[in-house]
Formats: C-alpha cells, sequence, structure tokens
C-alpha cells in the first residue's frame, strides 16, 4: 500500500512513472539508515575522508517527504525540482554529492515509457 502511495505521488507530481528502481532505492535507503533515509550512504557520525558523501534529492525529497507544501506545488513544479542551468530538459536529477557538487540523475527521453 505505501509503495502505491509513493507511486502515485511522483505520478501527479511529474506526471509520469518513474522506473521502478527509484521505489527498490527507496527501500533500501530506509533500511540502510531509517533515521535520515536521504543520507543513506553517510554513516550517523562523522568519518572523515567519507568518499560516499551522496545526498538523495529530487524525487526522493518527496518519497521521503521532505519537500515543503508539495500537495499545493504548481503543476511543472516538480520538473524545476533541483533543475541546474545546464542540465537538458531529458536529465532528472536525484542525487548531489555535498562536497563535490557533481549531480546524478536519470536521463529520460521519453518519460511516458520511463519504466
Amino acid at each position: 500500500v505505501l509503495m502505491r502511495r509513493q507511486r502515485e505521488l511522483l505520478r501527479r507530481a511529474y506526471g509520469f512513472d518513474w522506473p521502478e528502481d527509484i521505489f527498490e532505492a527507496f527501500e533500501v535507503c530506509h533500511a540502510l539508515n531509517p533515521e535520515t533515509p536521504h543520507k543513506p550512504l553517510r554513516p550517523p557520525f562523522e568519518v572523515p575522508g567519507l568518499p560516499l558523501n551522496i545526498r538523495l534529492v529530487g524525487p526522493f525529497d518527496l518519497l521521503f517527504d521532505r519537500a515543503r507544501d508539495h500537495v499545493d506545488w504548481p503543476r511543472d513544479a516538480a520538473l524545476l525540482h533541483w533543475r541546474f542551468r545546464g542540465d537538458p530538459a531529458e536529465f532528472f536529477t536525484i542525487g548531489r554529492g555535498d562536497t563535490d557538487g557533481y549531480t546524478w540523475g536519470y536521463w529520460l527521453e521519453d518519460p511516458e515509457n520511463a519504466s
């Protein structure tokens, strides 16, 4: 039931169905770090030189209920959430490095057929 609600949430916000692995990652992140699932690769204590300082963003903000008032967002707000000036229209950011500024994401040429 929870996964169905999460799928519907992203469908309403983005206007298309996300690939299945987004939801699998959502479940894994909760299992790895239930207190801060948006930071699954960061331990709850400081580790100097930790190479995987990645924060999950974009659709994960909605899945982890970190986007404020997303219910009242304008129609295209999710499509612009975590977008950068140089991003092509087909690129959707899902992760960001806290120290290097790199982003990771999905390249969806045809979002209607993303799954």
